[in-house]
């Protein structure tokens, strides 16, 4: 089963365990989870919403302030279909996003949680939550606010979790990791603390047997800072390796080998991208021609297709352009390679 396959019934799964939800004296809690990647999340709320070239995927933004010492997000809502959200902290980054299917409601009123990103704590100042579907159709949202469904305990045990959160690798020229955290403070900077506390304390303590075992447990926390590490980087590369023997893509890079293969066959003078998932295919057309579609839609040969687009009576749509010509290849995340007919004139 390919991983896209998985994704689908993963978010199908979610859903049928949600079931549809109806007024209700408590709310429902529903699941959630972290994705591994914005690109990742964003490829399955495509396969479930389906965007086509006249109705696109839309996203409408909500802000909700003072999150202090509040553990849920509460959502009432009205909706016949799934209704794909993502919500964060404010000022956080993406791996800290976390995703969520609401499941289709008369009267919806539901329980998300926030406590599973390593982004949280008692202290925030307001999330961001995004809610996805079709533009001509969005979602009926009556009411979006912060709860807290927790005591001190409760809390005290979400931030003991954060450091088994897995850390996201992954592709960029310019690369860096947050590190472990709890509650959005860097583990080693907390451990970094507790150590210089502890060099004080044993110096004014001045025996020897303390500073030996000192050295002992600051060994030991750096080789278990290691192998934490090394479990989530033996997991990451485990996971690209089967998704590009089966799939022939790389996490965020998605198709673009594949595309870039394909698309240097075709002897291509002028290459032009439509959507904002195939950008990296630039780096390895070079050098040929390749932008954006808004500076070169109508000089370009081949156009690369991020979805939603759409093809009729000989006619390639993407977004709001349109050219005569044919797709060549769709590729595994719905992305596709067209050619323009006829050629324009040298």
């Amino acid at each position: 089963m390919s991983t896209r396959s998985i994704s689908g019934v993963i978010i199908s799964i979610l859903v049928f365990i949600s079931g549809t939800t109806t007024a209700n004296a408590k709310p429902e809690t529903v699941s959630a989870w972290k994705p591994s990647s914005m690109y990742e999340m964003q490829r399955q709320f495509i396969e479930l919403l389906k965007p086509t070239y006249d109705r696109p995927m839309h996203t409408w933004v909500h802000v909700v302030p003072d999150a202090r010492l509040k553990t849920h997000a509460r959502v009432m809502y009205t909706s016949e279909t799934p209704i794909p959200i993502q919500y964060s902290p404010y000022g956080v980054f993406d791996v800290d996003t976390i995703a969520s299917i609401l499941p289709p409601a008369e009267s919806g009123d539901v329980l998300l949680p926030l406590t599973i990103s390593p982004g949280w704590n008692s202290w925030s100042k307001g999330y961001h939550v995004s809610f996805y579907g079709l533009k001509d159709s969005p979602p009926k949202i009556s009411d979006v606010s912060l709860v807290d469904k927790g005591g001190f305990f409760s809390h005290l045990f979400a931030y003991i979790k954060h450091p088994f959160h897995s850390q996201y690798l992954g592709i960029s020229s310019s690369n860096f990791l947050l590190g472990y955290r709890i509650g959005d403070i860097s583990m080693y900077l907390i451990v970094g603390i507790a150590m210089i506390i502890a060099i004080i304390v044993f110096a004014i303590w001045r025996k020897k047997k303390f500073v030996h075992a000192f050295a002992i447990v600051c060994m030991s926390v750096i080789l278990i800072f290691q192998a934490r590490f090394l479990i989530d980087y033996a997991f990451d590369v485990t996971k690209g390796i089967y998704e590009w023997k089966v799939d022939g893509t790389y996490k965020q890079v998605g198709d673009n080998y594949a595309m870039a293969e394909k698309i240097i066959e075709e002897s291509p003078k002028e290459v032009t991208i439509c959507g904002d998932l195939t950008t990296l295919v630039r780096y390895f057309l070079h050098p040929i021609p390749t932008a954006v579609s808004t500076e070169n839609w109508t000089s370009a040969t081949h156009a690369f297709l991020s979805p939603p687009w759409d093809t009729a009576n000989g006619i390639v749509y993407c977004r709001e352009q349109s050219r005569p010509g044919e797709i060549l290849q769709i590729f595994h995340d719905g992305s596709a390679l067209a050619r323009f007919t006829p050629l324009p004139k040298e």
